[in-house]
Formats: structure tokens, C-alpha cells, sequence
């Protein structure tokens, strides 16, 4: 019988959140191997091995036998690439990857169907509001007329994307509204925006790691390419009953890590739940906070989760010659 082994990491070598990963496991000396998204798509060959007692992948990079370690970190993405590549036999590979990592008992962060409301943000802003979270008021709509109708009824909106892919938020400005003819062509979330202090939560396991955002823009990530300015530090002040609301939701939804964005109204005071990211992209925290979450998170996939954490857990629309709502500069692409 193999020695088991630690730790697998699957992503991209030009990921920043899975080089921060990699760099603090091996800060730790720990033990653990990686299969990239280039080796994966690059390789002349791949096939996949699952039966009641193994599952193993093998390809030009080697072969893998995933069910000898103990965690994985997945953060695997190469749909896309193979999509346009027509590559649908390695697409067959990659949904068997994903129902191994789904139901494997070992740990995984995260696992592919954790959250998986995520790619609606309509359903997930419904699951939020059941969970108790406070969410802004909001609409989604590929109809102009609603859209009209909901931009009347609000002092202020801000849209984004209805998915999980990531889209720049912004505010909604006079001249957007030639733009809402678009929205047949794909739908839009509408949401009240909201000023006040930002706060990033990070859960990882049952710990939870806060940052305090403060920026002149609507959509932070991107203040430093526009000019404005932002500044982003630790809290250790954030209400301790939303983050015990938040580590709920993991433990339910089956997240061993998860990203939560969080306004403080200016107004009122009372904090609003935005999103909730399951495969959350953190190196952009990271960088202000001195690596603290991928240390965590290192941790975590080298000694295991807290006991009893999961104690619940059981086992484009072609030639369309419309311009969306959201122009294409909004739709910033993933590059591998």
C-alpha cells in the first residue's frame, strides 16, 4: 500500500492565490505536489481512473493518484481554454475530476459543488437573506422596462454580473441608461448601493480573518488602476455574531474556505451582506495583510480541520450581434 501523502494543489502557475498557496506550504517544509491547469490542457493525452478503490489521473505531467493524499487545494479552471479548443474528451476528464473532488472524504478546498449558488446571484442573495444576513435591495432583469422601473424607486444603484464570473462593478450613471436595450441579450443584477466602510471576511476552517477597506471607488478591487486612492488594513472589531453567522454558512454549504464581502452603511450603521465568493481569490488581501491567509489556509491542508467542523457533511449565445449591458471593458478575462 502508498504512503499517503499530504497535500495536492491544482491550479494555475500565473494564479496569484495558488502561488500564494504553494509559498506557504513550502515556507512550512510541508510535503505536497502540483498539477497545473497548462500541464493539464498542454498534455497530448489525458485519462482519468476512478473506481471504489482509487481515482488516479494520468498525462504527459505523470501520473497522479489522487486518492493518496490527505488535502487538496483546487482552484482548477481550464473549462474555457478547452471549450474553445473543442477538447470535449478532456472536458469528460474534468467533470470526473470534479465528482471525485465533490465526494472525496479527504479534505478539499474547495470542494467543486460547495456554494454552487454562487453562479446565480439572485438564488445566493435568497439564500443570504435566509441564512439572516441583511442584503441591499436588488433586481434581476433582462427586461429594460423593470429595470426602469427599479432605477426610479432608488436613490443610488450600482450593477454587476447575475454569475459567478467576475465582472467590475459601477455605479449606474445617466448615460447607462442607452445601454439598457442590452439587457435582452444577457441579464443584470441592480443593486441599492450603499456608501460606507467595506469589510472583507475571510473564513477559513473556524477562523476568521477580517480586512477594513476604505476607497474612492464603487468597486475597490480596481482603485489603484483609476487613480483613486484605497487603503486596507486587519480588523479585529468586526461583530463577532456575523462571523459566527458566517462560519453556519460554510459548515453548511460545505466550504472550508470562503470570501464574504461585507458595506457598513454610513447611515444606519447595520452591515450588509454583497456576495459570497467559494473559491475566493485572496492575494490581492494578501498583500496587506502579510500573507496571514494563506498561512491560514496552508495550515489548514497540512493538519487538518478543526474536529467536528463538518459534522453535517454528507456524503453564449452564438452570433448574436447585440452589445450585453456589460460592455466588454467590465468583463476583465482570466488569464492562464
Amino acid at each position: 500500500m502508498s504512503q499517503k501523502k499530504r497535500v495536492l494543489v491544482l491550479g494555475s502557475t500565473s494564479d496569484g492565490t495558488t502561488n500564494c498557496v504553494r509559498k506557504a506550504l513550502a515556507s512550512r517544509k510541508a510535503e505536497y505536489d502540483f498539477l497545473s491547469v497548462q500541464d493539464f490542457a498542454q498534455s497530448s493525452l489525458v485519462s482519468l481512473i476512478h473506481d471504489e478503490n482509487t481515482c488516479e489521473i494520468i498525462g504527459d505531467f505523470g501520473r497522479i493518484v489522487l486518492s493518496d493524499y490527505d488535502a487538496i487545494y483546487n482552484r482548477f479552471w481550464p473549462g474555457d481554454s478547452l471549450i474553445s479548443n473543442g477538447e470535449l474528451d478532456r472536458l469528460q476528464v474534468l467533470d470526473e475530476l470534479n465528482a471525485f473532488l465533490d465526494t472525496t472524504e479527504c479534505i478539499v478546498v474547495n470542494r467543486p459543488g460547495a456554494a454552487f449558488s454562487n453562479w446565480s446571484k439572485m438564488l445566493q442573495l435568497a439564500e443570504l437573506k435566509r441564512y439572516g444576513f441583511l442584503v441591499p435591495k436588488c433586481l434581476g432583469t433582462s427586461s429594460a422596462s423593470r429595470a426602469r422601473e427599479f432605477l426610479s424607486a432608488q436613490k443610488s444603484i450600482v450593477s454587476k454580473g447575475m454569475s459567478g464570473t467576475r465582472t467590475i462593478v459601477e455605479k449606474f450613471q445617466s448615460e447607462h441608461r442607452l445601454r439598457l436595450t442590452g439587457l435582452s441579450v444577457c441579464p443584470v443584477l441592480f443593486q441599492e448601493c450603499i456608501i460606507g466602510e467595506e469589510f472583507r471576511v475571510h473564513i477559513i476552517d473556524n477562523q476568521a480573518i477580517v480586512a477594513r477597506i476604505e476607497s474612492g471607488r464603487v468597486d475597490y478591487r480596481y482603485a489603484q488602476r483609476t487613480g483613486h486612492h484605497l487603503t486596507i488594513g486587519r480588523c479585529f472589531d468586526f461583530p463577532k455574531p456575523i462571523l459566527s453567522r458566517c462560519v453556519d454558512f460554510c459548515r453548511t454549504e460545505r466550504l472550508m474556505v470562503g470570501g464574504f464581502d461585507f458595506i457598513k452603511c454610513g447611515q444606519s450603521g447595520k452591515f450588509f451582506l454583497l456576495e459570497v465568493n467559494p473559491s475566493p481569490g485572496f492575494e490581492f488581501y494578501d498583500d496587506y495583510l502579510e500573507g496571514e491567509i494563506a498561512n491560514a489556509v496552508a495550515l489548514l491542508l497540512m493538519n487538518g480541520r478543526q474536529k467536528d467542523f463538518f459534522e453535517d457533511f454528507q456524503d453564449v449565445i452564438a452570433g448574436n450581434t447585440f452589445e450585453p449591458f456589460i460592455a466588454q471593458y467590465r468583463r476583465p478575462k482570466l488569464k492562464y
